[in-house]
């Protein structure tokens, strides 16, 4: 449930008028994502579903009792399907304690579910009692089968509660241990039997739900933000335009253990789990071996820090592949130039620029609220057109769809080229009228290109 490497893959595409190796590098062009999860419970799949560019398994349904239910699902993009009221110390329930303020002994715990099994799965509902910040009882309770209706599930606690809790943990999977996807858990009504009164906050009937959005910064790749949000923002403090992004040192884990964290910005990512000698992939493409990085920024450091720019240069089977230029960044009240020359002894094929919060060889929790302001970052020979992709104000409609979207009319499209969040291109149209189906590609972003006699537009797609 917990992951300590989240990246946010957000349309990657380049500029077809112009080769823009830092597209989007006015920091002009956001999507607001949003989702909805029972209250109480905020810690859930959903949460996750930020990084992969809004897919979004748990959604209010039809309920047994009331106006909803909550249902989760098993997908490829996030695994298993769950909602929860903590933040998990670790994948082991029984080091699970805190939750829902609650001093009654319970003898058990029933509800109404459905359930589309898969391959033979079974979803579950995790119920951890704690008194004092210890673990007093662990219960799992498995709700499989096929059931296309609302069936009762009615669990005993065994062994039973020897002491009064003072707090209790719920949780609900879709699937349990390990995801089976397709598997579709719904659940309402949840009460604890032998009791006087259930957990205040428990919400058990699912009738009351909370919104929560993010904006997430087009073209580029983020760090942790689904988990940190307080780590990256947009910012209207900017150098020009509306808008600049704000990244912040923060407090993190590993192995389950705090550790201050930079806030990272990439036009990269870093695959998960690659080691220690672990290097950027993706980026845009880039041809020249000299030029100059350039931006602006201000930076209000904690401690002794400093914040970084780097450049990470690649050229396909050559093993040249490395940083080569990068900045520190020290303290600066008002926008400040800054400037990366490079001259490379090798013609590159494209770059990856990375931007840190703080400098990750010093980093330490003296460093924890370092905040970097930049903006209006481009190479020299690529200035002009920096933005000039997001300057052009087209509609497509609706957006987000199911289905499909219509064009604006006074718009003559020879062709619509879409692609997927890692750029890969998922359908192309051309002799085309002025609706678009795209019924048949996933729940997602997209970047929906459209082709004219004289200039390339380009906007982004929500798919429900």
């Amino acid at each position: 449930m917990k992951k300590i490497f989240l990246l946010i893959f957000i349309v990657s595409a380049f500029v077809l008028q112009a080769q823009i190796s830092t597209p989007n590098g006015g920091f002009e062009s956001w999507t607001t994502l949003s989702y909805t999860y029972p209250e109480n419970y905020p810690i859930n799949v959903n949460s996750d579903g930020f990084e992969k560019g809004g897919i979004f398994p748990l959604k209010k349904v039809a309920g047994y009792h009331g106006d909803y239910g909550v249902e989760i699902k098993s997908t490829v993009e996030l695994g298993l399907g769950y909602f929860i009221n903590i933040n998990p110390v670790s994948d082991d329930p029984y080091t699970w304690h805190g939750g829902f303020p609650y001093t009654q002994k319970p003898t058990g715990i029933r509800g109404y579910y459905k359930y589309n099994v898969a391959s033979g799965d079974n979803g579950g509902m995790f119920v951890i009692f704690s008194k004092n910040g210890a673990n007093i009882g662990t219960y799992m309770i498995p709700l499989g089968g096929l059931h296309e209706e609302y069936t009762l599930f009615d669990f005993d606690f065994s062994p039973t509660l020897t002491e009064t809790p003072d707090s209790v943990v719920i949780g609900v999977a879709s699937s349990w241990p390990d995801p089976v996807v397709g598997s579709i858990l719904v659940i309402d009504s949840i009460t604890f039997k032998g009791v006087a009164s259930q957990p205040a906050l428990m919400n058990g009937d699912f009738e009351q739900w909370d919104n929560n959005s993010m904006d997430v910064l087009d073209n580029w790749i983020t760090q942790n933000e689904s988990e940190h949000p307080e780590s990256f923002a947009k910012t209207t403090d900017k150098h020009s335009g509306q808008y600049a992004v704000e990244l912040r040192t923060y407090l993190g884990e590993e192995d389950n253990q705090p550790k201050t964290r930079a806030a990272v910005l990439m036009t990269g990512y870093y695959p998960n789990n690659c080691g220690e000698n672990c290097h950027p992939v993706g980026g845009y493409p880039f041809t020249n071996q000299s030029d100059v990085l350039e931006f602006y920024y201000k930076y209000a450091p904690m401690g002794n820090d400093n914040a970084g720019v780097g450049l990470y240069f690649k050229k396909k089977d050559s093993g040249l592949d490395d940083w080569y230029g990068g900045i520190l960044l020290s303290a600066a009240s008002e926008y400040t130039y800054a400037e990366i020359p490079f001259n490379l002894s090798f013609v590159p094929d494209s770059v990856i620029v990375q931007i840190n919060s703080s400098n990750w060889e010093t980093i330490s929790t003296a460093n924890i609220g370092s905040t970097l302001k930049i903006d209006d970052i481009c190479f020299r020979s690529q200035k002009t057109g920096l933005n000039n992709v997001f300057t052009k104000e087209i509609s497509i409609y609706p957006n987000p769809t199911e289905k499909g979207f219509f064009i604006q009319n006074n718009l003559s499209v020879d062709k619509v080229v879409i692609s997927d969040i890692r750029g890969a291109e998922v359908l192309k149209l051309s002799n085309i009228n002025n609706y678009i189906d795209v019924s048949s590609l996933q729940k997602g972003i997209y970047l929906v290109q459209l082709h004219t006699k004289d200039s390339t537009y380009k906007r982004k797609l929500i798919k429900k």
